[in-house]
């Protein structure tokens, strides 16, 4: 009969959705046990593998001049110089009693801007400390914390002016015989200047290290090769890099260690506290390469001295894609590299983030190793980058 036959289907149905209906609860508690036992795993991973997430582009309005300041940067537009923060807010605008071609250059505690001829200085509330002019002409300039020093020529030759904040000439530095290649200070207000002698048959160098306007603290002699770049530790170590080797002093002019660097190109280098690292490219300079050279210099004390000696690590890495500048960061443990597709990130041996941008030629990372700028279309691209 068709009703009894429909009420027994009707039946069966009920039946077998009684069964069914918890054999789903069951399969939908098993799911979700295993969706949450994979959450967990990725959030373990991710916090014992932590990705570089914190670079957001930031670009900031700049002018025809620019450096980095703190956590943002000092910029030039015509003769009104801007700060701005880390979000590009104007901090202060200071229109400057300069003209000409300006340069800009800062530390923590103190811009300075210069044309050929006059120099202002500047707190980074935005005050001008104050104005002068130089007659002899200003060929380079460095701030310090709380001094500046000038490079000039006079009827005598080349000369290192010192001033302190408030005007007051602190020491002239002159080397007959011997040609400025470079100088800055370190350490605050403690200053290092890089000579060439010019008569010797063979390029000599020589660093020497001041307290300005108290003593001459040490004299390094680099014979038979040019030194392209000086790093101080927190020591006082001396690094020279020249152009056949590496070589570290100690305080009193010692030869602590030298590595050859014969065929390679200095890209970056950098101290941390006591410890040294150096990134260098099988290239010549300016073109793009896809070979590195990676050199740490830990610093280790003897046993029962105060002697530093270096623990050395000397890697060869190969790039994923050509490079043309590359930085890194404070401790070593990131690399960034610009290439032709824009920004990528490294760790280890690992690539680990890529960032499409224009090509830039030059990139930049501030005095603390702690932020990258890039110059960008419109202004300056800002990252922050991690520890």
């Amino acid at each position: 009969m068709p009703g009894y036959s429909n009420y027994q289907d009707a039946g069966a149905l009920r039946y077998r959705r009684r069964r069914t209906i918890p054999g789903r609860l069951i399969w939908l508690l098993v799911l979700l046990v295993l969706l949450v036992g994979l959450g967990w795993g990725v959030y373990s991973f991710i916090k014992a593998n932590p990705l570089d997430n914190s670079l957001q582009v930031k670009v900031l309005r700049a002018g025809e001049a620019w450096v980095p300041l703190g956590s943002g940067i000092v910029s030039m537009d015509g003769y009104t110089m801007s700060a701005l923060d880390d979000q590009g807010i104007v901090l202060w605008n200071l229109t400057l009693p300069l003209t000409g071609t300006l340069q800009v250059s800062a530390d923590h505690q103190l811009i300075g801007i210069h044309n050929q001829q006059s120099f202002a200085l500047i707190n980074p509330s935005g005050d001008l400390l104050y104005y002068q002019d130089f007659p002899t002409g200003i060929e380079r300039f460095q701030t310090g914390s709380t001094m500046v020093a000038l490079q000039s020529q006079d009827a005598d030759g080349r000369f290192i002016q010192v001033y302190k904040n408030d005007a007051t000439a602190v020491e002239t530095l002159r080397f007959p015989l011997r040609r400025i290649l470079d100088y800055g200070f370190y350490q605050g207000d403690q200053l290092w200047v890089l000579l060439m002698d010019d008569n010797a048959v063979s390029p000599s160098c020589r660093v020497s290290t001041y307290n300005p306007g108290v003593s001459l603290t040490g004299m390094i002699f680099v014979p038979n090769q040019l030194v392209y770049k000086v790093l101080v530790t927190a020591q006082k170590e001396v690094v020279a890099i020249g152009s056949q080797s590496v070589v570290c002093y100690d305080a009193v002019g010692k030869r602590q260690e030298e590595l050859s660097i014969t065929g390679w190109t200095i890209q970056d280098a950098w101290v941390n506290g006591a410890d040294i690292w150096l990134l260098l490219a099988q290239s010549k300079e300016y073109e793009d390469f896809s070979i590195l050279r990676s050199i740490r210099l830990t610093a280790k004390t003897a046993k029962n001295t105060t002697e530093v000696y270096y623990d050395i690590s000397d890697e060869i890495l190969t790039l994923p894609v050509a490079a043309h500048k590359i930085r890194g960061s404070i401790n070593g443990n990131r690399l960034y590299i610009l290439n032709e597709g824009g920004l990528d990130v490294m760790k280890g041996k690992k690539l680990e983030q890529s960032l499409p941008m224009d090509r830039a030629a030059d990139m930049f990372i501030n005095m603390d190793r702690r932020l990258l700028y890039i110059p960008y279309t419109g202004g300056v691209a800002r990252m922050g980058l991690p520890k």
